[in-house]
Protein backbone atom coordinates (compact mmCIF):
# COMPACT_ATOMS: atom_id res chain seq x y z
CA UNK A 1 0.00 0.00 0.00
CA UNK A 2 1.66 3.48 -0.53
CA UNK A 3 0.64 5.57 2.31
CA UNK A 4 1.56 8.60 0.98
CA UNK A 5 -1.03 8.09 -1.60
CA UNK A 6 -3.55 6.68 0.53
CA UNK A 7 -3.15 9.78 2.83
CA UNK A 8 -4.18 12.33 0.27
CA UNK A 9 -7.12 10.38 -0.54
CA UNK A 10 -8.30 10.35 3.19
CA UNK A 11 -7.70 14.02 3.83
CA UNK A 12 -9.07 15.43 0.84
CA UNK A 13 -12.57 13.37 1.31
CA UNK A 14 -11.91 14.88 5.26
CA UNK A 15 -11.96 18.17 4.52
CA UNK A 16 -14.50 17.97 1.59
CA UNK A 17 -17.58 17.75 3.68
CA UNK A 18 -18.32 20.29 6.21
CA UNK A 19 -20.97 19.10 8.16
CA UNK A 20 -22.41 21.88 10.68
CA UNK A 21 -23.84 20.82 14.11
CA UNK A 22 -27.14 21.75 16.13
CA UNK A 23 -29.03 21.41 13.01
CA UNK A 24 -32.85 22.40 13.03
CA UNK A 25 -35.52 21.80 10.61
CA UNK A 26 -34.95 19.72 7.66
CA UNK A 27 -38.02 21.24 5.41
CA UNK A 28 -37.29 23.06 1.81
CA UNK A 29 -39.11 25.90 3.48
CA UNK A 30 -37.74 26.63 7.11
CA UNK A 31 -40.12 28.29 9.43
CA UNK A 32 -38.72 30.88 11.91
CA UNK A 33 -40.37 31.86 14.86
CA UNK A 34 -41.80 35.06 14.97
CA UNK A 35 -39.33 37.35 12.57
CA UNK A 36 -39.83 39.30 9.49
CA UNK A 37 -37.09 38.93 7.18
CA UNK A 38 -37.04 35.83 4.57
CA UNK A 39 -33.66 34.62 2.68
CA UNK A 40 -34.59 32.53 -0.54
CA UNK A 41 -32.47 31.23 -3.59
CA UNK A 42 -32.21 28.70 -5.96
CA UNK A 43 -29.33 25.96 -6.52
CA UNK A 44 -28.84 24.88 -9.88
CA UNK A 45 -26.56 22.79 -11.85
CA UNK A 46 -23.78 25.85 -13.30
CA UNK A 47 -23.22 23.55 -16.67
CA UNK A 48 -20.56 26.22 -17.98
CA UNK A 49 -19.32 27.92 -15.05
CA UNK A 50 -20.45 31.18 -15.74
CA UNK A 51 -22.05 31.84 -13.05
CA UNK A 52 -25.77 32.68 -14.49
CA UNK A 53 -28.52 29.84 -14.79
CA UNK A 54 -29.54 29.22 -18.35
CA UNK A 55 -31.78 27.35 -19.98
CA UNK A 56 -30.64 23.77 -20.11
CA UNK A 57 -29.06 24.13 -16.38
CA UNK A 58 -30.91 21.68 -14.20
CA UNK A 59 -32.06 22.38 -10.47
CA UNK A 60 -30.43 20.62 -7.77
CA UNK A 61 -33.11 18.93 -5.64
CA UNK A 62 -32.26 18.06 -2.10
CA UNK A 63 -29.33 20.61 -1.41
CA UNK A 64 -28.13 20.87 2.35
CA UNK A 65 -28.46 24.46 3.12
CA UNK A 66 -27.45 26.11 6.58
CA UNK A 67 -28.84 29.57 8.34
CA UNK A 68 -26.28 31.32 10.73
CA UNK A 69 -23.76 28.68 11.37
CA UNK A 70 -26.27 25.89 12.22
CA UNK A 71 -29.71 27.47 13.48
CA UNK A 72 -31.82 26.16 10.96
CA UNK A 73 -31.16 24.08 8.01
CA UNK A 74 -33.31 23.17 4.39
CA UNK A 75 -32.82 21.37 1.76
CA UNK A 76 -34.09 22.14 -1.72
CA UNK A 77 -36.80 20.96 -3.49
CA UNK A 78 -37.70 19.31 -6.93
CA UNK A 79 -37.26 22.74 -8.41
CA UNK A 80 -33.73 23.51 -6.88
CA UNK A 81 -35.02 25.95 -4.69
CA UNK A 82 -35.30 26.62 -0.45
CA UNK A 83 -36.57 29.40 1.86
CA UNK A 84 -36.09 30.49 5.44
CA UNK A 85 -39.18 32.79 6.52
CA UNK A 86 -39.95 34.02 9.84
CA UNK A 87 -36.26 35.26 10.21
CA UNK A 88 -35.74 38.32 12.93
CA UNK A 89 -34.03 41.00 11.93
CA UNK A 90 -30.09 41.23 12.17
CA UNK A 91 -26.99 39.39 10.62
CA UNK A 92 -27.53 36.61 8.89
CA UNK A 93 -25.44 34.09 6.68
CA UNK A 94 -25.61 31.45 4.52
CA UNK A 95 -23.81 28.01 3.60
CA UNK A 96 -24.69 25.91 0.22
CA UNK A 97 -22.82 22.52 1.65
CA UNK A 98 -20.30 20.64 -0.28
CA UNK A 99 -21.03 18.48 -3.34
CA UNK A 100 -17.63 17.03 -4.05
CA UNK A 101 -18.32 13.53 -3.04
CA UNK A 102 -21.18 13.51 -5.36
CA UNK A 103 -19.01 14.95 -8.21
CA UNK A 104 -19.67 18.70 -8.00
CA UNK A 105 -17.99 22.08 -6.77
CA UNK A 106 -19.63 25.47 -5.90
CA UNK A 107 -19.08 27.44 -9.47
CA UNK A 108 -16.22 29.99 -9.33
CA UNK A 109 -18.16 32.38 -11.00
CA UNK A 110 -21.31 34.08 -10.34
CA UNK A 111 -23.31 32.99 -7.54
CA UNK A 112 -23.76 34.36 -4.49
CA UNK A 113 -21.64 31.96 -2.88
CA UNK A 114 -17.81 31.99 -2.22
CA UNK A 115 -16.67 29.27 -4.41
CA UNK A 116 -13.79 28.19 -2.05
CA UNK A 117 -15.81 27.50 1.07
CA UNK A 118 -19.69 27.26 0.10
CA UNK A 119 -20.72 30.36 2.61
CA UNK A 120 -22.45 33.54 1.45
CA UNK A 121 -20.18 36.34 0.37
CA UNK A 122 -21.24 38.28 2.89
CA UNK A 123 -23.35 38.57 6.36
CA UNK A 124 -26.60 39.90 5.55
CA UNK A 125 -27.51 42.54 7.51
CA UNK A 126 -31.02 42.37 7.45
CA UNK A 127 -34.19 45.21 8.55
CA UNK A 128 -37.59 44.01 9.31
CA UNK A 129 -39.45 42.61 6.46
CA UNK A 130 -36.85 42.83 4.24
CA UNK A 131 -36.19 39.49 1.77
CA UNK A 132 -33.03 38.76 -0.07
CA UNK A 133 -32.22 35.88 -3.11
CA UNK A 134 -29.06 34.00 -2.60
CA UNK A 135 -28.35 31.48 -5.65
CA UNK A 136 -26.30 28.83 -5.36
CA UNK A 137 -24.80 27.69 -8.95
CA UNK A 138 -22.50 23.78 -8.87
CA UNK A 139 -19.53 23.27 -11.33
CA UNK A 140 -18.74 19.41 -12.49
CA UNK A 141 -15.48 18.53 -10.27
CA UNK A 142 -13.46 18.08 -13.37
CA UNK A 143 -9.93 19.04 -12.93
CA UNK A 144 -6.67 18.98 -15.24
CA UNK A 145 -3.69 19.09 -12.56
CA UNK A 146 -0.61 19.89 -13.76
CA UNK A 147 3.18 21.71 -12.70
CA UNK A 148 4.32 24.52 -14.94
CA UNK A 149 8.01 24.51 -14.92
CA UNK A 150 10.87 24.18 -12.99
CA UNK A 151 13.34 26.81 -11.77
CA UNK A 152 16.91 26.37 -10.73
CA UNK A 153 18.91 29.70 -9.38
CA UNK A 154 21.98 30.00 -7.89
CA UNK A 155 25.12 31.68 -8.57
CA UNK A 156 25.87 33.42 -12.42
CA UNK A 157 28.13 30.45 -13.87
CA UNK A 158 28.02 28.02 -16.38
CA UNK A 159 27.79 25.02 -14.64
CA UNK A 160 27.27 24.88 -10.77
CA UNK A 161 29.91 23.29 -8.78
CA UNK A 162 30.27 21.50 -5.35
CA UNK A 163 29.43 23.68 -2.41
CA UNK A 164 26.67 26.13 -4.51
CA UNK A 165 23.74 26.82 -2.86
CA UNK A 166 20.73 26.69 -5.69
CA UNK A 167 17.20 26.92 -5.33
CA UNK A 168 15.06 24.49 -6.58
CA UNK A 169 11.67 25.77 -7.11
CA UNK A 170 8.33 24.16 -9.19
CA UNK A 171 5.33 25.62 -10.18
CA UNK A 172 2.14 23.69 -10.19
CA UNK A 173 -1.94 24.65 -10.87
CA UNK A 174 -4.85 23.26 -12.41
CA UNK A 175 -7.85 24.24 -14.92
CA UNK A 176 -11.03 23.63 -14.22
CA UNK A 177 -14.60 25.51 -13.46
CA UNK A 178 -14.34 25.55 -10.03
CA UNK A 179 -11.83 25.84 -6.93
CA UNK A 180 -10.14 23.09 -5.48
CA UNK A 181 -7.22 22.17 -3.56
CA UNK A 182 -4.76 19.29 -4.31
CA UNK A 183 -1.19 17.75 -3.67
CA UNK A 184 2.43 17.99 -5.28
CA UNK A 185 5.60 16.27 -4.56
CA UNK A 186 9.00 17.66 -5.61
CA UNK A 187 11.97 14.84 -5.49
CA UNK A 188 15.65 16.46 -5.35
CA UNK A 189 18.99 14.78 -6.97
CA UNK A 190 21.12 13.05 -5.34
CA UNK A 191 24.19 14.90 -4.24
CA UNK A 192 22.03 18.08 -2.84
CA UNK A 193 20.96 18.80 1.03
CA UNK A 194 18.10 20.30 1.88
CA UNK A 195 18.38 23.74 3.78
CA UNK A 196 15.39 25.18 4.24
CA UNK A 197 11.89 24.95 2.32
CA UNK A 198 10.69 27.51 0.17
CA UNK A 199 7.09 28.14 -2.00
CA UNK A 200 3.62 28.88 -1.21
CA UNK A 201 2.57 25.60 -0.38
CA UNK A 202 1.85 24.09 3.26
CA UNK A 203 4.20 20.97 3.80
CA UNK A 204 2.06 18.02 3.84
CA UNK A 205 4.37 14.79 5.13
CA UNK A 206 5.86 15.93 8.48
CA UNK A 207 8.48 13.08 7.80
CA UNK A 208 9.29 14.36 4.39
CA UNK A 209 12.03 12.26 3.16
CA UNK A 210 15.84 13.75 3.15
CA UNK A 211 15.06 14.24 -1.12
CA UNK A 212 11.65 15.37 -0.94
CA UNK A 213 9.22 18.28 -0.51
CA UNK A 214 5.65 18.07 -0.02
CA UNK A 215 2.75 20.66 -0.55
CA UNK A 216 -0.71 20.58 -0.39
CA UNK A 217 -4.00 22.93 -0.05
CA UNK A 218 -6.23 22.63 3.27
CA UNK A 219 -8.39 25.83 1.37
CA UNK A 220 -9.74 25.44 -2.03
CA UNK A 221 -7.40 27.78 -4.50
CA UNK A 222 -8.78 29.35 -7.93
CA UNK A 223 -7.93 27.29 -11.15
CA UNK A 224 -5.48 28.98 -13.23
CA UNK A 225 -3.23 30.05 -10.36
CA UNK A 226 0.14 29.15 -10.15
CA UNK A 227 1.73 27.95 -6.42
CA UNK A 228 5.20 27.41 -5.58
CA UNK A 229 7.09 24.05 -4.16
CA UNK A 230 10.28 23.96 -3.43
CA UNK A 231 13.92 24.01 -1.57
CA UNK A 232 16.95 26.03 -0.89
CA UNK A 233 19.84 22.91 -1.10
CA UNK A 234 23.69 22.95 -1.49
CA UNK A 235 25.40 21.02 -3.62
CA UNK A 236 27.26 18.34 -1.68
CA UNK A 237 29.24 16.07 -4.44
CA UNK A 238 29.48 16.22 -7.76
CA UNK A 239 25.81 15.61 -10.10
CA UNK A 240 25.36 13.96 -13.74
CA UNK A 241 22.04 14.61 -14.90
CA UNK A 242 20.55 14.02 -11.78
CA UNK A 243 16.88 14.43 -12.32
CA UNK A 244 14.34 17.16 -10.23
CA UNK A 245 10.73 15.51 -10.29
CA UNK A 246 7.79 17.50 -10.00
CA UNK A 247 4.40 15.39 -9.81
CA UNK A 248 0.86 16.35 -8.77
CA UNK A 249 -1.79 14.02 -7.83
CA UNK A 250 -3.40 11.81 -10.10
CA UNK A 251 -6.33 11.35 -8.27
CA UNK A 252 -9.48 12.26 -10.20
CA UNK A 253 -7.69 14.12 -13.11
CA UNK A 254 -8.62 14.11 -16.43
CA UNK A 255 -5.14 14.22 -17.94
CA UNK A 256 -3.01 12.06 -15.60
CA UNK A 257 -0.02 12.34 -18.24
CA UNK A 258 0.61 16.04 -17.67
CA UNK A 259 0.90 15.51 -14.15
CA UNK A 260 4.44 15.02 -13.84
CA UNK A 261 7.50 16.85 -15.42
CA UNK A 262 11.56 16.57 -14.57
CA UNK A 263 14.84 19.13 -15.46
CA UNK A 264 18.45 17.15 -15.07
CA UNK A 265 20.45 18.71 -12.96
CA UNK A 266 24.23 18.94 -13.15
CA UNK A 267 27.74 19.77 -10.66
CA UNK A 268 31.09 19.13 -11.02
CA UNK A 269 33.71 19.51 -8.39
CA UNK A 270 34.88 22.84 -7.64
CA UNK A 271 37.60 24.19 -9.92
CA UNK A 272 41.08 24.53 -8.56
Amino acid sequence: MNFRSTARRTVAAAVAVVAPLALSSTAAFAQGADGTVSIAGVVWHDVDGDGVREAGEPPIANQWIVLDEGRQEAFTDASGRYRFTGLVPGAHIVQSVDRVMSGQVWSGKGTDFDPATGYSKMQYLLEDGQHVELDSGFVTADFDYHPTGISVTGPDKEVYEVGDVLDIVGGVTFDGLGYMNYFADLTLPSGVRKLERLGTMRTFMAEDKPNEVTGWFYDRKAPGVVETIGARVVVERPITAGEIRLHMSDGGDLNPANNTITRNLTAVAPSL
